[in-house]
């Protein structure tokens, strides 16, 4: 049974693991292998598993592909760990529409994304109808919300992190209990994490070094980026914040993570990490066209690195 959206604002802590869109040699949907993969996660002790716009390559699904890759997580879950979907670049009613199938499949929140905007994000230009998007959500629906702070980029390219004064408002929203929390500068975010800390759970995704000062700060989880492929290690990381130790979290980030986490740092980093699941004897998988693949070259750099920093014998 799905969380309440404050028991899932309890819930959320610890390793936050993307979940890649595994796909066959013809680009169908591996649904199989990502049930095996999330098997495998919560088996290494994931706290919660998250389809998200970027990591999901929600750009490459179809609106029924998303539906279905939800439903399929939330099955193989099965109850076991907190389940976040996501809504995408669509417009409020398509955005409702996503966010009550989500419930009645039984996901326990759902990430919301604000769309791309067609001139350079302004505030006082966007802040009230981004409010009333939130707003028809929450009222519609009785699912847990997240926020997924992120710059917003208008059609020019450009992009501006979401005004701080709009986080604290949504923060008020009933249902809304988290946030995503990636767009903007480490002065920025913090801002953002003193205004609604108290009141939301909050997922960083700022990179492995920034784990050790966000979660004395009052971030309780973080988008971890081996935990698809490592989640042992990022579990430990996660395991020695808990308890104070952070010297052995340091070491861990510093000989491990941080290594091998700028080693693909100039890949395609999706690609990246379903090469880095491959190498590891997880569901393999390709990139769907026009996302280019990993070279052999790149390929064999990941494998290289891996065995360096120990996820190899």
């Amino acid at each position: 049974m799905a969380c309440k959206p404050q028991e899932l604002k309890e819930k959320i802590a610890g390793v936050v693991a993307g979940l890649p869109t595994l796909f066959n040699d013809d680009y169908s949907i591996n649904h199989s292998g990502m049930r095996t993969h999330v098997e495998y996660l919560i088996a290494n002790g994931i706290n919660v598993l998250m389809i998200s716009r970027g990591i999901s390559e929600l750009p490459y699904l179809t609106y029924e592909e998303i539906k279905a890759v939800t439903r399929n997580v939330v099955e193989a879950a099965a109850g076991r760990v907190p389940v976040l979907t996501s809504t995408f670049d669509w417009w409020t009613g398509r955005a409702i529409e996503f966010v009550k199938y989500a419930q009645d499949v039984g996901a326990d929140g759902c990430l919301v994304v604000l769309p791309v905007l067609y001139t350079d994000y302004t505030p006082a230009l966007h802040d009230a109808a981004f409010y009333r998007h939130f707003e028809a959500i929450g009222r519609a629906t009785d699912i847990g919300l997240l926020i997924h702070e992120r710059n917003m980029a208008g059609w020019r390219g450009s992009g501006a992190p979401l005004s701080v004064s709009l986080m604290d408002r949504l923060a008020d929203i009933d249902n809304v209990v988290g946030m995503k929390l990636e767009g903007g500068d480490r002065f920025y975010s913090h801002k953002v994490v003193g205004k609604t800390k108290d009141r939301l759970a909050i997922i960083g995704d700022w990179g492995p070094e920034a784990w050790l000062f966000s979660y004395e700060y009052g971030v309780p989880a973080n988008i971890a980026g081996m935990a698809q492929y490592a989640p042992e290690v990022e579990v430990r990381v996660w395991n020695h914040l808990h308890k104070g130790q952070l010297a052995d979290a340091r070491k861990l980030i510093n000989d491990v993570l941080t290594p091998y986490w700028t080693a693909w740092m100039d890949m395609d980093w999706v690609a990246a990490i379903k090469a880095s699941m491959a190498l590891r004897g997880l569901p393999a998988s390709p990139m769907r066209p026009p996302n280019a693949q990993l070279t052999t070259e790149q390929r064999g750099h990941l494998r290289q690195a891996m065995f360096e920093v120990g996820l190899l014998p």
